[in-house]
């Protein structure tokens, strides 16, 4: 046949298609038809190649025709005709043999079209090119015929299909939608081309085939691409295609192309950010995995690197990544499940995980609650995860060692992470306490898990605060307890402990959990008392590190804390065969204060020591190897080697020593100092004082006298230095005054720092030097450099020269006591004039000349000056005021200079640094009522006094700790500021300057601090409460700063709560005595003796703020005893009635508080929230005050009385009202008006709320049994009371009952002389109600318990035990809000009361006192049966296997988790077969109503969830609830305005349209029949299903309702109606 009349025919055959097309022919029906048309046309010509090659060249032309002209190839004028042309062509390619013209000429057609398939719409002629594609690529690999050239033609099609990956790569951005991918020819190509390989019998293929070579070649290029496209994507169906169609086909059976592919996978799966980039670039990894898991299972299955990859994923931040892990831990237990019978094809298992034929079951079993435990932990609820996660024991005890079979740890591992890490903070912190208080299998779980990852694990700062703040100390106390007394072998003690110090070197924690874990050590070493060496020398260096750096990071009492804890375990943790040189480390880092407590000394010195005493024997000949070492250093010809960083470095080191050799034994210690000072002397008398040598023993020496506070080394110093060293020394600081230096100054200047320290003790212990010390004194004070200050020339020795006479002097007048002694008030007054007027210059620097080391430190050389110069003159304002007082007389210098002394203190103190200011501000306190205070008048100079106080405050605040900010409350609250009083004739009339205006300024700010400067508070309210009980007039004026100081001090969690100390309460504790440095700045001591503490400190002041909350209490509670005291020889009547209005005002202050605007907010508040502990506070005040109010005065007892009845109006808590009735007991025992003219017509109210009608019977039950002598109040009382019985609010009613019930049975004698017979009448048969209805009697006893009116109880105890300590532990406070009552015992004591400041001793008593502390909340651990023997709780698991046999788990599932696992990607779930059942949920717009519907919707598998607006998806609140359920259900947005089209629209599809609403014709849910197809229409939440969509409804379904109201919330009506439908199928 003509060819030309067959191309003709098929023209001819399009058009015809064209004009009778149907767009609902289907691909099929057409490929039908062209196939059937074709049939008729073509005649089968195998055998006339000639002729089909003519043929095939006419079609090809035809082809070409259409692809160069205007139109395109897929319009529908040419689509048929293109179609039945490739087909034609394809069908003489496959049976004859074509030219390779024709070859040719189709082929770079179809490169044309592959290359410009974005032209071509329509899908079918694309097909139609890669079947015929496919077809000559089987010809091509299945032959050797080159004269096609079809290795050209291959690799051409190769090149094309990869540049279109590749230009995906590069157009990703922009060109990302779902089409992309699927329908890209040259990626179905590609699939085609390597299934074609894949799929032909090896015999079939030519291997040596050009082509088949060339496909193969390009295998690891398409690969590569194919994975990058794969990274690239945002699309996740895209990705699921490559991964499943085009990846698979290429890596084929090749294992070579599969462990490429492994490769990839695992590097995108170890990406160590935690970005979005990150987790999305993983879920591909996972998605590889998953694609290749079921062809290959052994080439994973023996792979390490997966189970790592699976293990990383389930605890990955990407919900998808752990469902992802999941699916491929589910498949392979599938897989090895399947092949456990073909053992002889198994591999080798990873540690991670093994499978066996023989433990099958039991692993099974074990899988299928680790599964069951993950996959709860996905639930947000406690009560879903709690009863499932007891269920680990058995996990955890199959994995230990004991066990023949289990799971490796880290998949419990798992568990606990996802459980200890959830996203519900309630969670975890059950689950915190459930794992620290496990009963079984704390001691199964391995030490690398226990001091690395359960660590990091409670870690976090939620668990140390809140519900758990009370219990989890404890718990973490129990849990390292009993696995360390689980361990029996000391090497995996010591073990344990350096896992645990490393662990905390390396990382930032909580503190509490460092504190905690110190503590264990500390707690199980001294309990066991066992020696576990864990600090040897090869160690040292990170328990150093934590000892020197980790531990300095925490606030000062927690470093207090643990150092106490360290000191307590050093004897049993370190090894006996520690280096000197680093216990002398250790003993540096100790701060100095523990040194001089004696307990901590004793513990040091029998670390130190040693049981045998073979300790003290090493440190001593360590000692004087070391000071043999430095005598041997005589003197050192160059000195200019001696600068100052060597002797700083010098100075260091002595000190060091010096802590050591105060531990030496006595005589030991005197063979020692005798060493020193024998040394020392020869140096002096060999004139070999330049020498190294030299100034190690003065340093030492100086070191030594400044930290000994034993008294038998005091005496021991003193007597050798008497008879070795004291004239000789004496007589050397005579001579060394007057020489010129010839070393460094810097030198000199730390030398000289050691000098007064010498001094100081000389003179303090030998007064048989008097006339020397005359002698010294007078040269001293006829020096050029301190009588000629301003005449002297600025040189650097002169100016040293200012410095050494200021030394010299210091170390003249540093003991204060024995200074006294040696002066008189004339010398005082010399010394005094001269150094307050002496300035340090900074010397001029010639031209030319290099800076000298004193001009480069002049700022720290100045800043030592100051300090040293102030000390001084502080020393001397104090001697000379005592001497004062102790001669009757007065000094002439003070009396005329003080003012200006005090000018110039302030001005010092504004250019002073930290480093310096304290010695100033001692000087200010004592300069401040001397030189600011008008006599004539008895008030402060305004302009001196503020800037007095303004000075110190910025000085104090910027170095923001206790020593500094302590010292300004020493200034401004002093004794003779505080307590002078300014009247308001004084102020208003005179306009003389009220300094208290300047105070309570201060007061507040200082309040402000208290919340991050612990121990602020405390002292503020110690100074000035006891100023102000003796001063009432002054307490008046500060009514307000009381109210703010009681309720608005320091509100603090437990976790912030830093002065927290388990049981005991903590204090700050005085720095005394560190040697300070010239050149070395950074020690924080405040004063240099005891002496000085005792005169300029604050003593130990307690950090916990509720002692200062007890001290104002107990102030509060002391004015109002002194109230009520009758006047006397000692008390006059005005100071009583000043105490009285004290007490009155501030009851005002504290009732009016209830109506402030915070209290008053409509929000109701909860436990322990900020505004409840006001509230506490308030009411526990108002407690203490009510025995003390008295309202004789009518105007006073009506404003009580109408606050009274307001704030029964409030809402408050259970505890407030408890805390209300409490305060109206007391207050109406002696105030019997009250109840008659205000809570009676409360009662009368009988409308009042059931919580206020409760408090007001509380309170009436406690007036009966108070009232006295008064019965006509009585029975008012009595019978609104008797009317409540029959309250219609249950408990009202049951609390008025329990009143009468127990009045009549405690007083009935009474009640007949009180109340009317037919009262009594009906009281009779009440009573006998009360007593034979059993559960009337039953509820009246229960009431009792609680309530007991005939006793003293929690309703009416106002002692300070039941206020601050009975009842907050009843109700659950927070446990910074409850006080031990021995805190008020003591702040009640005579001692307490006696002092200015807490010493040592009072220290140790409050300490004491303190101890009972409360227990909130407390873990209770199920352990405490009582019928099971102590031995049988501490017996340690024999039988691993036998415990997992009988202890089964409590869950189950019917189907094995791994069995059902037909689904794992999205695209696979979204479009697997669904329930024909649409849920409409367009009318509903409450998130939880939304996100119930999803769940619940996800759950029943419906076919879509229709709602109103899809941003719903991105709320944090619906997500909370939906856990990731939206993910996987198919959701469509159709808002109200468009639903009736949307309806319409489903109607015409064949959808029943079903409402869920109660109409005159609605069906009751049990009687109706789901069609297959149904829509649900879910109404509003309140208004239901708007009238003009029930006309569309094809019918109402109706929920039956059996209870009391007819609304059901809509989440709930569709749930139930979801399942309905869904149990109406699976009948079916």
């Amino acid at each position: 046949m003509d060819s030309l009349i067959i191309v003709k025919q098929l023209e001819t055959f399009s058009k015809s298609l064209n004009n009778n097309s149907n767009n609902n022919t289907s691909n099929e029906n057409e490929e039908f038809i062209y196939n059937s048309f074709l049939d008729c046309v073509l005649i089968n010509n195998n055998d006339n190649n000639d002729v089909n090659n003519q043929l095939q060249e006419s079609l090809i032309e035809r082809l070409k025709l259409i692809i160069n002209s205007d139109l395109n190839i897929s319009d529908s004028e040419n689509h048929h005709l293109v179609k039945l042309l490739l087909l034609s062509i394809q069908r003489i390619s496959n049976n004859s043999n074509t030219n390779s013209n024709n070859n040719e000429n189709i082929f770079n057609i179809y490169f044309n079209i592959l290359q410009n398939s974005h032209n071509v719409n329509n899908k079918s002629i694309l097909d139609i090119i890669v079947n015929n594609i496919k077809q000559s690529i089987i010809t091509f690999i299945k032959t050797n015929n080159n004269s096609i050239n079809s290795d050209k033609i291959v690799e051409k099609l190769l090149e094309i299909s990869n540049s279109s990956l590749i230009s995906l790569l590069d157009n990703n951005s922009t060109n990302n939608n779902n089409n992309t991918i699927e329908y890209n020819i040259n990626f179905k190509l590609l699939i085609n081309i390597y299934n074609i390989i894949n799929q032909q019998q090896n015999n079939e293929i030519n291997k040596s085939n050009n082509s088949y070579l060339i496909i193969l070649k390009y295998k690891e290029i398409l690969i590569k691409n194919s994975i990058d496209l794969i990274k690239l994507l945002n699309n996740q169906d895209a990705k699921n295609l490559i991964v499943s169609q085009l990846i698979i086909s290429l890596v084929g059976n090749s294992v070579e192309h599969l462990n490429q592919i492994k490769e990839e996978s695992f590097k995108m799966l170890d990406q160590p950010d935690a970005t979005e980039e990150a987790s999305r670039i993983k879920m591909d990894g996972y998605r590889i995995l998953s694609g290749f898991l079921q062809t290959f299972p052994s080439s994973f299955l023996y792979d390490e690197r997966f189970w790592k990859s699976i293990i990383s994923g389930l605890v990955d931040m990407e919900p998808l990544n752990r469902k992802r892990s999941n699916y491929l831990l589910k498949k392979s237990i599938s897989i090895s499940i399947s092949n456990e019978n073909n053992s002889e094809d198994m591999g080798k298992w990873t540690q991670y995980f093994e499978w066996n034929k023989e433990n099958s079951s039991k692993l099974q079993k074990l899988w299928n609650t680790f599964f069951l435990i993950n996959e709860s932990l996905d639930d947000f609820t406690i009560h879903t995860i709690e009863p499932v996660w007891k269920e680990l024991d058995q996990l955890v005890v199959s994995s230990s060692s004991n066990s023949s079979f289990g799971l490796h740890f880290d998949w419990l591992n798992i568990l606990f992470k996802r459980g200890l890490q959830h996203m519900n903070p309630a969670v975890i912190k059950i689950l915190v306490l459930d794992v620290l208080y496990a009963k079984h299998y704390i001691p199964y779980l391995p030490l690398d898990f226990v001091t690395d990852n359960m660590i990091h694990l409670i870690s976090t700062p939620l668990i140390y605060k809140g519900s758990t703040e009370g219990s989890i100390h404890a718990a973490i106390q129990h849990f390292f307890t009993v696995y360390y007394e689980s361990l029996k072998e000391t090497e995996m003690k010591i073990k344990l402990f350096r896992n645990i110090i490393t662990i905390l070197k390396n990382n930032h924690f909580h503190r509490d959990l460092v504190i905690n874990l110190i503590k264990f050590i500390e707690v199980i070493t001294n309990k066991h008392k066992e020696q576990v060496p864990v600090v040897n020398n090869e160690f040292f260096p990170i328990f150093n590190t934590l000892f020197e750096l980790s531990i300095k990071r925490l606030h000062s009492n927690g470093r207090n804390r643990l150092y106490k804890s360290v000191i307590k375990s050093l004897q049993y943790i370190t090894d006996e065969q520690l280096s000197f040189d680093n216990m002398s480390k250790i003993i540096f880092s100790i701060p100095f204060h523990f040194h001089s407590n004696p307990q901590y000394n004793q513990l040091i010195s029998n670390w130190l020591n040693g049981n045998s005493g073979q300790g003290a024997n090493k440190t001593f000949n360590s000692i004087m190897e070391i000071l043999k070492n430095h005598h041997q250093q005589q003197s050192i010809p160059n000195t200019s080697n001696i600068d100052k960083d060597f002797i700083v470095k010098l100075k260091s080191d002595s000190f060091i020593s010096a802590r050591i050799i105060s531990y030496l034994k006595d005589e030991q210690f005197s063979g020692v100092i005798k060493q020193i000072l024998d040394s020392t002397k020869q140096l002096i008398e060999n004139n070999n004082t330049n020498s190294v040598g030299f100034f190690y023993f003065i340093t030492l020496l100086g070191s030594i006298l400044s930290i000994i506070n034993l008294p038998n080394q005091i005496q021991i110093l003193n007597q050798l230095i008497n008879e070795i060293f004291s004239n000789t020394f004496m007589n050397y600081l005579g001579e060394s005054f007057k020489s010129i230096p010839s070393i460094d100054y810097a030198v000199l200047l730390e030398v000289e720092e050691s000098y007064y320290l010498i001094e100081s003790f000389i003179l303090g212990n030998h007064s048989n030097l008097k006339n020397k010390i005359n002698e010294y004194f007078t040269t001293l004070l006829n020096s050029q450099q301190i009588n000629n200050n301003n005449l002297v020339p600025t040189t650097i020795e002169n100016e040293f020269n200012k410095i050494k006479t200021i030394q010299r002097f210091y170390g003249l007048f540093k003991d204060r006591a024995c200074s006294a002694n040696l002066f008189t008030i004339e010398q005082f007054e010399n010394v005094l004039d001269r150094a307050i007027n002496i300035e340090l210059k900074k010397p001029k620097q010639s031209e030319g000349e290099e800076e000298s080391v004193i001009i480069k430190n002049w700022g720290t050389i100045n800043s030592y000056f100051i300090k040293i110069k102030w000390y001084l003159i502080r020393n001397l304002l104090t001697c000379l005021l005592h001497l004062v007082k102790s001669h009757s007389t007065e000094s002439k210098v003070l009396n005329e200079n003080s003012k200006k002394y005090l000018e110039i203190a302030i001005e010092s103190l504004g250019g002073s640094n930290f480093y310096c200011s304290q010695p100033i501000i001692h000087s200010l306190t004592i300069l401040l009522p001397l030189g600011a205070i008008d006599k004539k008048t008895n008030t402060f100079d305004q302009e001196l006094f503020e800037r007095a106080l303004s000075y110190t405050w910025t000085s104090s605040v910027d170095c923001g700790i206790l020593n500094y900010i302590g010292s300004f409350v020493q200034l401004a609250f002093q004794h003779n500021t505080l307590s002078v009083h300014v009247t308001q004739e004084q102020e208003n009339d005179l306009g003389l300057f009220n300094h208290h205006t300047v105070l309570k300024e201060y007061f507040y700010k200082l309040l402000e601090y208290c919340n991050v400067v612990p121990g602020i508070y405390n002292l503020l309210v110690m100074k000035s409460t006891m100023i102000w009980r003796e001063y009432p007039e002054i307490a008046i004026q500060y009514i307000d700063e009381i109210y703010e100081a009681l309720i608005y001090g320091p509100i603090r969690v437990a976790s912030n709560d830093l002065h927290q100390d388990e049981n005991e309460i903590s204090f700050y504790e005085p720095l005394v005595g560190i040697p300070s440095y010239v050149f070395n700045l950074h020690q924080d001591s405040i004063v240099e003796s005891q002496q000085d503490e005792e005169k300029f400190g604050f003593g130990y002041v307690p950090y916990r703020d509720s002692f200062g909350r007890a001290a104002t209490t107990i102030f509060i509670n002391t004015m109002g005893e002194l109230s009520q005291q009758k006047p006397s020889s000692t008390t006059d009547e005005h100071k009583i009635n000043l105490y009285k209005k004290f007490i009155n005002l501030i009851t005002i202050k504290f009732l009016d508080s209830n109506f402030y605007e915070e209290f008053l907010k409509k929000k109701e508040y909860i436990l322990n929230t900020f505004t409840h502990r006001l509230k506490i506070r308030i009411w526990q005040t108002l407690c203490v005050l009510s025995k003390f109010i008295n309202t004789e005065d009518k105007e006073m007892s009506n404003q009580i009385g109408d606050s009274i009845v307001k704030v029964f109006f409030i809402f408050h808590l259970p505890s407030v009202r408890k805390y209300i009735n409490i305060f109206l007991v007391n207050l109406i025992k002696s105030n019997h008006e009250i109840v008659e003219s205000h809570l009676l017509k409360l009662f009368d109210n009988v409308n009042l709320r059931g919580d206020i009608l409760s408090s007001i019977t509380v309170t009436a039950a406690y007036v009966l049994i108070n009232i006295e002598n008064n019965d006509a109040l009585y029975q008012k009382v009595f019978n609104r009371v008797l009317s409540l019985c029959v309250s219609g609010h249950i408990i009202v009613k049951t609390i008025a009952s329990s009143v009468i019930s127990q009045l009549i049975e405690n007083d009935m004698e009474g009640l007949k002389k009180k109340l009317e017979p037919g009262v009594l009448e009906y009281l009779d048969q009440l009573n006998y109600f009360f007593k034979t209805n059993s559960q009337a009697y039953k509820l009246l006893q229960k009431q009792k318990k609680q309530m007991d009116i005939a006793k003293e109880n929690q309703f009416t105890d106002c002692a300070f035990l039941n206020l601050f300590y009975e009842t907050p532990v009843i109700e659950k406070l927070a446990v910074t809000e409850i006080i031990p009552p021995g805190i008020f015992d003591f702040l009640s004591s005579k001692e307490y009361l006696n002092q200015s400041i807490l010493e040592k001793q009072l220290r140790d008593q409050l300490f004491e006192k303190s101890k009972l502390y409360p227990k909130v909340d407390d873990f209770e651990s199920e352990d405490d049966d009582e019928d099971v023997g102590e031995e049988t709780k501490d017996k340690k698991l024999e039988d691993v296997d036998e415990y997992i046999d009988t202890n089964p788990t409590s869950y189950q599932k019917k189907i094995l988790p791994w069995a059902d696992l037909e689904y794992e990607s999205r695209s696979e779930i979204m479009t697997k077969s669904r329930q024909s059942v649409i849920l409409v949920a367009s009318f509903v717009d409450k998130i939880p109503n939304l996100a119930g519907l999803v769940r619940t919707s996800e759950i029943f598998n419906i076919e879509c969830l229709v709602v109103s607006d899809m941003k719903i998806l991105n709320d944090t609140a619906f997500q909370q609830i939906t856990v990731t359920a939206e993910k996987w259900l198919p959701m469509e947005e159709v808002p109200e305005e468009s639903l009736k089209q949307y309806l319409l629209g489903k109607k015409s599809q064949g959808y029943s349209l079903l409402g869920i609403e109660q109409t005159s014709s609605s069906v009751q849910l049990n009687k109706f029949d789901f069609p297959e197809k149904s829509v649900l229409v879910l109404g509003k939440e309140k208004e239901g299903i708007p009238t003009e969509f029930i006309n569309l409804l094809d019918k109402c379904i109706e929920i039956p309702q059996l209870g009391v109201i007819r609304s059901l919330n809509v989440h709930v009506s569709g749930s139930i109606l979801m399942w309905e439908y869904t149990k109406q199928k699976l009948n079916q």
